[in-house]
């Protein structure tokens, strides 16, 4: 039996197996709002075996970051942005 992996290619010369549009709110205060629009699409797939949706990934911190804790928030949100497997993210 031949098994095959299917994955899209990157512009930035990385791989993945998933297209996942990505919903990533920056604070606290707009959880609500993400998940309105979230729920729009909760129900949406597309690629050839459906694989790919629209991701939500609500904010557990405060409405402000400040200092330290907004270069630590800036990292986390540019390193789930750029995982191969995210087509695009609404911020």
């Amino acid at each position: 039996m031949e098994k095959c992996l299917a994955y899209y290619r990157k512009k930035r010369r990385v791989y993945g197996v998933r297209n996942h549009v990505l919903i990533l709110p920056t604070t606290f205060c707009v959880n609500n709002v993400a998940y309105q629009i979230w729920s729009h699409f909760a129900e949406e797939r597309w690629g050839d075996y459906e694989e790919n949706r629209v991701v939500l990934a609500l904010h557990d911190a405060g409405c402000c970051h400040v200092g330290f804790d907004r270069e630590i928030a800036f990292r986390t949100f540019l390193g789930v942005a750029s995982n191969p497997n995210v087509y695009g993210v609404l911020l």
